[in-house]
């Protein structure tokens, strides 16, 4: 039986968007900022600056006014602008996933910034920032719900689709991360290069080296190093970058994946995961084009593997897909629990093993 259809008519952003883009153009002149108040003497031109930010809380007002967003049978339509119109016309059935990120100040107003993905989009098609978790849900409803309905008149399978989706009750979770899980992923990763990179280009930049001299500990290692055989130096300095390693490593896999769930709600997948910026993705079953399982050497020594989907249009390279939330369905799961998963992600679908 046709589900009825969603319709979403005007609705604006929530009204917290203006405060936090007022933030987001805070932290882009933050070290500016920080100059003016520091170094800004008498009546300068550094003072008369901060006045920019006037006509920048006005222009954000106005945005706020001026940016809606409806739903009807078919499309998602998103307009800007009053003067210089901008309208957005976008065809339900090619958006495949409605994402939103939170931080810690939009969990304190449940309220968060969505990205609606459409096929064949390099980027977003919208961005909304930023609605209440309550217009989320209705957006993610009338936008997949409707699309369902349209498809239903067309397709004669999706009718079974959808009688599946009203009988499978609340959300069932298929994978939780913890502590353990986390650890694992660490050493799976290169993620620890990255970071290791990043501190190193560091020290070389601005002599951080000199400066760290001054720490007893970091001059009892350099001590240590220039008086120890050339052997045991290169040992010590090979395991202090595997230690820095790890340690980056460990950082990354606990702030990217702290409480990483991935439920399934009827016919959607829904991942959450996120320590400081917290991501909610949904993704309909249907829509999933191909899913690798992916193992390493370390992979292999562990036991686990690493599940990745690509949804229709989001491109060919995984590596290079935006969400880490998205890309990895499954960051690490044990190799046991890989066929149910794999059932549940369509068994149809062509399964691509990485070695």
């Amino acid at each position: 039986m046709r589900s009825e259809s969603l319709h979403v008519v005007g609705r604006q952003l929530h009204p917290l968007s203006i405060p936090f883009s007022l933030l987001r153009h805070a932290r882009t002149f933050l070290v500016p900022l920080l100059l003016f108040f520091f170094f800004a003497v008498g009546s300068s031109w550094e003072r008369w600056a901060a006045w920019l930010l006037i006509p920048i809380a006005a222009f954000e007002a106005f945005r706020y006014f001026v940016t809606k967003y409806t739903i009807t049978d078919s499309e998602l339509i998103v307009r800007q602008g009053l003067i210089f119109r901008s309208v957005r016309h976008i065809p339900l059935h090619r958006i495949q996933n409605i994402d939103y990120t939170q931080n810690p100040l939009h969990r304190l107003f449940n309220v968060a910034e969505v990205r609606v993905e459409t096929a064949g989009g390099a980027k977003p098609e919208a961005e909304l920032k930023v609605l209440s978790l309550s217009q989320i849900e209705e957006l993610r409803r009338g936008v997949f719900g409707t699309a369902d309905a349209v498809q239903a008149s067309i397709d004669e399978t999706s009718r079974a689709v959808e009688s599946t989706h009203a009988a499978e009750g609340p959300a069932r979770t298929l994978l939780a991360l913890g502590p353990v899980d986390l650890l694992k992923l660490s050493l799976v990763t290169n993620r620890g290069f990255v970071g290791f990179a990043v501190i190193a280009g560091l020290a070389w930049q601005f002599d951080l080296d000199d400066h760290l001299a001054n720490f007893a500990i970091i001059d009892a290692l350099k001590t240590m190093i220039r008086q120890a055989p050339p052997i045991a130096s290169a040992l010590l300095i090979g395991g202090l970058i595997v230690l820095l390693y790890l340690t980056f490593s460990i950082v990354w896999s606990f702030v990217t994946f702290h409480r990483f769930r991935l439920q399934i709600e009827g016919e959607d997948l829904r991942i959450t995961t996120g320590l400081i910026s917290r991501l909610t993705a949904t993704i309909p079953v249907q829509r999933i084009q191909l899913v690798v399982v992916r193992q390493t050497l370390l992979h292999r020594w562990l036991g686990v593997s690493s599940v990745i989907v690509q949804t229709a249009g989001s491109g060919g390279d995984l590596d290079e897909q935006p969400h880490i939330g998205r890309r990895w369905i499954a960051p690490i799961i044990d190799e046991q629990r890989i066929p149910a998963l794999l059932e549940i992600l369509q068994p149809h679908l062509n399964h691509d093993v990485s070695d």
